[in-house]
């Protein structure tokens, strides 16, 4: 994906990959959340939606979906989404968690009270979401934004209330 994406089209157009052994659909999970950190939405979305066909309940998978249909402003069905795999095992070295995309949905959608709860609450289990360069370097600009805006105006009501 670092500036040459053909291995990438050609491993999601050919999943039987090399010798015709059988790409695993957690690789080609993989492939989609990898095309989703290059700001390649459309071909995350068909490859995220061609295997959510093949595996649906696949919590995992679905989340991801839901991370690309953010970006998409596609507010309604990433929310229902983030919600239903909110349950689903957070991985530590994958931090794109259900909970903070739904405080970022909520956020979008101007719901304050509810995308500030769940901030709150992901962002004291996972510090990572509380410093700037590391989500701007793993999410795109429109993430670190509302990332940045609900920061903003929790310190502006921690502000309020010394006051």
């Amino acid at each position: 994906m670092a500036g040459d994406a053909a291995p990438a089209k050609e491993l999601a157009v050919d999943a039987n990959g090399a010798g015709n052994s059988v790409i695993p659909p957690e690789i080609m999970n993989r492939l989609g959340w990898w095309y989703y950190r290059a700001e390649k939405y459309s071909e995350a979305e068909t490859l995220l939606r061609q295997l959510a066909m093949a595996r649906p309940g696949d919590d995992s998978l679905r989340n991801d979906l839901a991370w690309v249909e953010l970006e998409n402003n596609e507010l309604a069905p990433a929310t229902m989404a983030f919600r239903e795999s909110e349950s689903a095992a957070m991985r530590c070295e994958q931090w794109n968690w259900a909970n903070m995309g739904l405080a970022i949905c909520l956020w979008r959608a101007r719901k304050t009270e509810d995308a500030l709860k769940e901030f709150d609450s992901i962002a004291s289990r996972e510090p990572r979401w509380t410093n700037s360069n590391l989500v701007r370097a793993f999410y795109s600009r429109g993430v670190a934004q509302s990332v940045e805006e609900m920061k903003a105006e929790k310190a502006k009501r921690v502000q309020a209330r010394v006051r």
